[in-house]
């Protein structure tokens, strides 16, 4: 059989929510039922056409089109007929062909999958089938009682992580007020090998992740490992930094944005005490106003951190002019941060 091209396809557009930056997509080609009919056709040992159809695939239909196309048992099919898969994406578009089945063949059938995405999922069907999932491998058991007036909380692993391949997990743009922040970290505690977590939201910390639910995945397996960290808008306390600061010491890239904290100098010991971080998101934090924004930046240069940028609110940034060799810039015409050059890891002054 002559070799066959296949174009990189994904199942959503990567948003500016990540903090690692992406190229824009323009174009997004659509995949019909009847190409995907010739993709399974070809030979599952095909390993050039298999690196090629690493993700998935991406529509640019309607979502009653897509539903109609794409079937939980469509999807299985594709699973089960390319092994050598690396990365698995979805968008809320497509979510309700996520069962627990798909669940249970993705995660622990597809062992070459290293990169999972369920960006925007929020449905009751999605988190049904992961709650249902996090049973089934086995969840995190939280003990809460009261000793001489503080309270104490305990977390129990059931069973070992099985989910040992998985390498980046995003959850970012979840709606989770559908899913429970006790299954997210149930199933976060099974990835023993986690380097990035995501699980941005723009909701408020009502409806993120809460703070013993962030513990337990700070104190999972993966925590030593991680370089990539975005929980904001979830329950982040000057607790939460602590478990931080003791348990994810390999962290480069961290958003805290919307964190219950009210005194700058948690936030100052906070960020000096991670040494290897590059990037961090300060939006919408209460202890930050001009002066606590200028103590901050003195901080960091004194310490001598190799931090070179640093993400804040725009109506905070408006009113700072260059700060000591830190320049205010916009990305994508949305995000307002602080940088200053880097280049092999030195600082370099202007």
């Amino acid at each position: 059989m002559a070799d066959i091209t296949l174009p990189q396809l994904n199942v959503y557009f990567l948003t500016s929510s990540q903090i690692v930056s992406v190229k824009t997509v323009t174009t997004v080609p659509y995949v019909s039922p009847e190409i995907i009919r010739i993709i399974l056709s070809l030979p599952k040992d095909d390993k050039k056409t298999l690196t090629a159809f690493s993700p998935l695939m991406a529509y640019k239909k309607s979502s009653s089109d897509i539903q109609n196309d794409v079937t939980p048992e469509l999807l299985i099919q594709i699973l089960r007929s390319f092994p050598q898969l690396t990365a698995f994406s979805v968008s809320e578009s497509l979510e309700s062909v996520i069962t627990l089945e798909v669940l249970n063949i993705l995660l622990l059938e597809c062992k070459n999958i290293k990169i999972v995405d369920f960006c925007g999922c929020s449905s009751n069907q999605f988190s049904n089938a992961l709650e249902d999932f996090c049973h089934l491998i086995g969840g995190v058991k939280v003990e809460q009682y009261c000793d001489n007036n503080y309270e104490l909380i305990n977390f129990h692993i059931n069973c070992k992580p099985l989910l040992s391949h998985i390498r980046r997990l995003s959850l970012h743009e979840s709606k989770c007020k559908n899913i429970s922040s006790i299954a997210i970290s149930s199933f976060i505690s099974k990835c023993s090998q986690l380097k990035s977590l995501n699980l941005f939201s723009k909701s408020s910390a009502n409806t993120g992740i809460k703070e013993h639910d962030l513990i337990t995945i700070l104190q999972s397996p993966s925590a030593k490992n991680f370089q990539t960290l975005d929980i904001g808008s979830s329950e982040i306390t000057p607790l939460i930094l602590t478990t931080i600061k003791e348990n994810c010491l390999s962290l480069q890239y961290l958003g805290i944005s919307k964190a219950q904290v009210i005194n700058i100098n948690i936030i100052k010991d906070f960020l000096i005490a991670l040494t290897n971080l590059q990037y961090i998101n300060l939006t919408s934090i209460p202890c930050f106003d001009i002066l606590n924004t200028n103590n901050l930046f003195t901080s960091i240069i004194k310490s001598n951190h190799s931090i070179h940028t640093i993400e804040m609110s725009e109506s905070l940034l408006k009113k700072h002019h260059v700060i000591n060799g830190w320049e205010i810039e916009l990305y994508y015409g949305r995000r307002w941060y602080c940088s200053r050059n880097v280049k092999n890891g030195a600082i370099r002054s202007n």
